[in-house]
């Protein structure tokens, strides 16, 4: 799951991104029992710290009593130090992209700088987009280069092909698995095979008729009888 939004969507999809691991954030609903942690993050002209906004948007003091409830005063900079996504930041925060333009008159450029400075030291992964010359929302070459940018990075981040670790997998074959014959293969099988060597080097899935589904190199659906020797486990 990736999640984004610019300006105030920014700063919640960016507070999504590091306080995956904190419970009180999860709420009472009736699915906790389902992953919760989203894999990236696309933050646009997001504020990361809502205790230095005040004195430089003129709307800071109107729209954050809307959002926190409260205008900020010695009595509520908890309330905003705990709204913003730059004091939540730990080596666990999602992977993000963040997006400014750096002529934002509302929320400043820098404050993506701080949260993306933050992020690098805490070794997340995080990548900064400047857009020279553009205000807080984005159009056109703007908007055009932060949708490609944000797109491909939810491309690399959730479109990532996972590696299976072969050795780790013929150890926990061999101690659940077993020897069967080729006739009682049955779809959806582990089968281990030879590629670049005598010894087991690849699995697949059984897919029936004599096939088996494999990646070597690229995804493929390929006969048993293409000069591999086959082992098949259930």
């Amino acid at each position: 799951i990736g999640v984004m939004g610019n300006s105030a969507g920014g700063h919640l999809a960016q507070f999504m991104g590091v306080t995956s691991d904190v419970p009180e954030f999860r709420g009472t609903h009736t699915h906790l029992d389902y992953p919760h942690r989203v894999q990236c993050v696309a933050a646009w002209s997001q504020a990361s710290d809502f205790t230095r906004e005040y004195g430089i948007w003129d709307r800071a003091g109107e729209v954050f009593k809307i959002f926190l409830g409260k205008s900020l005063t010695t009595e509520t900079r908890r309330l905003h130090v705990r709204a913003s996504p730059l004091f939540w930041v730990t080596p666990n925060a999602t992977p993000s992209i963040i997006l400014h333009g750096t002529r934002d008159p509302e929320v400043l450029f820098a404050q993506s700088v701080w949260i993306y400075d933050r992020l690098v030291s805490a070794e997340v992964d995080v990548k900064l987009v400047p857009l020279e010359g553009a205000g807080h929302s984005f159009s056109g070459k703007y908007l055009e280069k932060a949708s490609a940018s944000t797109i491909r990075f939810f491309d690399a981040h959730l479109k990532k092909v996972k590696t299976i670790d072969l050795e780790k997998l013929k150890i926990f074959w061999k101690r659940i698995g077993s020897d069967i014959d080729i006739m009682d293969a049955k779809k959806g099988d582990l089968v281990f095979f030879n590629i670049d060597s005598e010894a087991v080097d690849h699995v697949g899935i059984w897919c029936g008729n004599d096939s088996v589904i494999h990646c070597g190199g690229e995804l493929k659906i390929q006969s048993i009888y293409d000069d591999s020797h086959t082992k098949l486990s259930n």
